[in-house]
């Protein structure tokens, strides 16, 4: 199941509690929730998220240039072959 949310975008940022409540014939239940408002995705969000997950990127980034390596050797032997 998927719930979609349209927020005003002059909402504030925080958190937000609602609930939510399902019917399924006779039968009806009710759940709490809790939804963390962010602003909007800008510069200084994005720089903020490389910052902390700047590890995560360089691992990314090497195994890139390294599996490039790699098939620039075997295509270099391969043609040596024929």
């Amino acid at each position: 199941m998927q719930i979609s949310l349209d927020v005003d975008s002059s909402t504030d940022e925080g958190d937000r509690e609602f609930t939510i409540k399902a019917t399924s014939g006779s039968r009806a239940t009710e759940q709490k929730a809790i939804i963390a408002l962010e602003g909007r995705l800008g510069a200084s969000a994005i720089i903020n998220h490389l910052k902390s997950n700047w590890i995560i990127y360089t691992v990314v980034i090497v195994d890139l240039i390294l599996i490039l390596i790699i098939i620039f050797a075997v295509r270099r032997m391969v043609g040596k072959r024929q």
